[in-house]
């Protein structure tokens, strides 16, 4: 099944909304015994087989060319005898070619906090939850938002995150969930910007909309790329370019990453950061 963007077309048992193939047949064997899968990629086609049988179908599938992962959801997994044959090149095309993200690193383990600053009253509105960290919603107070423990200058920094729920009219008016730039609540990209979405830059001066509306829906994931060099901000959202080359005016020269608090229950996962 596709997700951030991949598309796919499902064969065989396929999903109510027809996004997914599921197995013809369960052929999982319970815990604590081996499975054996066999994956054929071939040309945007893959092909799933569970214990010596194909099992689940998808074409025309959109990254062809990419990285290898594991994903585990909570629970204890293992993996063995992890092996692979290339197929002879199919020249997949750029645009069929899933980004590399040389040179990002994680800011979030996706066990815990660790690397961010969680003292005092920021206790107890944010916590880890699997493979993203969450905001809870409702709790009221100053010094509730959330920063980095490392400074930077120029960065790129990609950011997966979700609104659970339509942010409130008070809490957007006051400015809204934000991330905050270089250790400055000045210098801020706004998430969930009413009627005109987000990654509009927001400074004491101003906050200038977003050049289009990119968000996807309430409950949704979107996936921001943050980039900025010296005082210019370049937002992409969702794969649109929604603000380019907007000046800070009295942004700092270096300083952490600052997720901001409004009072919303704001999902974040993928956070990762590529220095220039």
């Amino acid at each position: 099944f596709p997700v951030q963007g991949a598309t796919m077309t499902p064969f065989g048992r396929i999903s109510k909304n027809g996004a997914r193939s599921f197995p013809i047949e369960d052929r999982t064997k319970p815990s604590p015994e081996w499975n054996h899968y066999h994956l054929v990629a071939d040309r945007g086609e893959l092909r799933l087989s569970v214990n010596g049988k194909e099992v689940t179908v998808g074409k025309e599938c959109v990254p062809r060319k990419g990285y290898l992962s594991l994903e585990a959801e909570g629970s204890e997994a293992h993996f063995k005898n992890l092996r692979i044959k290339e197929l002879p090149s199919s020249n997949t095309p750029p645009e069929q070619t899933a980004n590399g993200y040389e040179g990002f690193k994680p800011l979030f383990s996706g066990q815990d906090l660790s690397g961010w600053k969680v003292a005092g009253p920021a206790g107890e509105v944010w916590s880890a939850r699997g493979s993203h960290f969450i905001s809870k919603a409702g709790v009221k107070g100053d010094g509730l938002g959330l920063w980095s423990e490392k400074h930077f200058r120029d960065f790129v920094l990609c950011v997966d995150w979700r609104l659970t729920k339509k942010p409130e009219p008070t809490a957007t008016e006051a400015g809204g969930t934000a991330i905050a730039l270089r250790g400055d609540w000045n210098s801020q990209i706004i998430i969930g910007g009413p009627g005109v979405g987000s990654g509009g830059p927001a400074t004491p001066q101003a906050a200038i909309p977003p050049k289009v509306n990119a968000d996807a829906p309430i409950g949704k994931w979107n996936r921001f790329f943050i980039e900025v060099r010296g005082d210019k901000v370049k937002v992409t959202l969702n794969d649109q370019v929604v603000s380019d080359g907007v000046q800070l005016n009295g942004i700092p020269a270096e300083g952490p990453i600052g997720l901001k608090y409004c009072g919303d229950e704001v999902e974040f996962a993928n956070v990762f950061i590529r220095e220039l």
